[in-house]
């Protein structure tokens, strides 16, 4: 009987490691070789069986892990009449409520419902609540057809499910009364009558392939390039545009070109069916929506216009790929260019020079609504590079009308400096005149006068628009 006991409980053993341990290790000791195993069959050691671990206690083996139950809780919402006078209905809100007998928890779900006008989901996350009177909730609190208090709000428990329900019975002694009706609140009856029923899509017409028996690579897209004269503005604005004909469907659309001063506006067509020499608006009720000719890839010329609701497009190129396919149709394609309207010539007069800032400044701001930034510090340090220490040197004399005997008889000597366009009149002296020689005109730059001729207009000795500075090209023989 001992040997049978030792047998019996060797082999208990083996079947626990076996079930508890698949890969046969020993817990709570040191693993056996293979060695000493084969020494303890021999009787130099004696396998032991471990004690047996006490079971737990068969209450909490039987503790359920979660407890289910469908609820309701009763909300007033203010709506208004079209009076505007307000009114207070109520809504009945269905939710899923867990209970955890483990930790006490308490989790509330509402289901999602589509165009209810709540969000769902989520009402309340799993957290340990409190009762009315401060302890926590037990399996006792949760009974069909009572209220139930959390936070505030009040729930009435509708039904369990069919495990919570079992779990009741057999754990707890207690059998679940049965389901009560949530109430109606009308609110799916009224979804149901003001619903909008889904639209029904008609199959789609079978798309004529217009590419069909030509070369692959072929694109199938025709850009033309057009041209439109805004007869609204004054001077009868030219707006440019681009015509995409697609080939697969036959749709056309019409983008508009950015034009400078022009509110941007991306598309004039949008895509889609264009028909033929149609004026009206699709909107209004001239239009004749059975009108069964459309503008298709054998319409569009370079040279001709082609009414766009409306608009009358010049048709002036196209690229070279729409150039190719029309060519392999047998049609060519001459592209046009319109002349451009400037319109009325009107002379530019320059204001005179008020003395303030350069006088450069005159004839760049006085011709010009934007005036051009000129560069001109660089290539005036490259001249002076250039031309530093030239000097070209002239000899001249008195030319007025009225010259004494005396200012005949006087020389000047004028340099002038390449580097920088500056002049200096030099007098050389004369023994026995009495004229002072020297410096007649210190270095400085110097503009040829021409007189104003407009009565009481300018500055006083600056002369008039026309003074320009002198340069060396006004320089020569018999020059005034």
């Amino acid at each position: 009987m001992a040997g049978g006991n030792k047998t019996s409980s060797r082999s208990g053993l083996g079947q626990r490691e076996s079930i508890g341990n698949p890969l046969n290790l020993t817990l709570g000791r040191r693993p056996v070789s293979a060695a000493s195993t084969r020494r303890g069959f021999k009787g130099s050691a004696r396998v032991v069986p471990q004690p047996q671990q006490p079971e737990e206690d068969e209450a909490v083996t039987k503790q359920p892990n979660a407890l289910g139950f469908t609820a309701w809780f009763e909300e007033k919402i203010v709506e208004y009449s079209s009076k505007s006078r307000p009114y207070a209905i109520t809504r009945f809100r269905k939710c899923i409520m867990t209970y955890f007998p483990e930790d006490a928890s308490l989790g509330i779900e509402e289901p999602k419902i589509k165009n209810s006008g709540y969000m769902g989901g989520t009402y309340l996350k799993r957290s340990k609540c409190k009762h009315e009177s401060g302890r926590a909730f037990t399996p006792g609190d949760f009974v069909v057809g009572q209220d139930i208090n959390v936070y505030g709000q009040i729930f009435t428990i509708a039904d369990a499910d069919t495990t919570t329900r079992r779990n009741y019975r057999n754990i707890y002694g207690f059998q679940q009364p049965a389901a009560v009706d949530i109430p109606d609140d009308g609110f799916a009856e009224e979804r149901a009558r003001k619903g909008i029923p889904k639209p029904r899509h008609d199959p789609k017409p079978k798309r004529v392939d217009h590419l069909a028996g030509m070369p692959p690579g072929t694109h199938d897209v025709l850009r033309f390039f057009c041209a439109y004269q805004d007869d609204r503005t004054d001077g009868d604005e030219d707006r440019r545009y681009v015509l995409h004909f697609f080939l697969r469907d036959g749709t056309v659309e019409v983008k508009e070109c950015k034009t400078e001063g022009v509110q941007p506006f991306p598309n004039l067509l949008n895509r889609s069916k264009l028909p033929k020499d149609t004026f009206f608006n699709p909107d209004t009720p001239m239009y004749d929506a059975n009108q069964p000719k459309q503008v298709s890839w054998e319409d569009l010329r370079c040279g001709s216009t082609i009414m766009v609701w409306g608009r009358s497009l010049l048709l002036l190129s196209c690229d070279r790929t729409t150039e190719l396919f029309y060519q392999r149709k047998g049609i060519a394609q001459n592209p046009m260019q319109v002349e451009e309207d400037k319109g009325p010539a009107f002379p530019k007069t320059l204001p005179p020079y008020n003395g303030v800032g350069a006088e450069n400044d005159l004839y760049s701001m006085g011709l010009s609504l934007q005036p051009k930034i000129v560069k001109s510090t660089t290539d005036e340090f490259k001249r002076w590079q250039m031309a530093d220490n030239k000097v070209l040197r002239f000899e001249m004399e008195f030319a007025h009308n009225d010259v004494s005997d005396m200012d005949k008889q006087r020389r000047f000597v004028t340099n002038y400096n390449l580097g920088d366009d500056t002049i200096m009149v030099f007098e050389p002296p004369i023994r026995n005149s009495g004229l002072e020689a020297g410096v007649f005109l210190g270095r400085q730059r110097y503009k040829k006068y021409v007189p104003d001729q407009r009565e009481g207009k300018g500055l006083k000795n600056h002369g008039s628009v026309l003074s320009r500075w002198l340069r060396p090209a006004g320089f020569y023989d018999g020059a005034i």
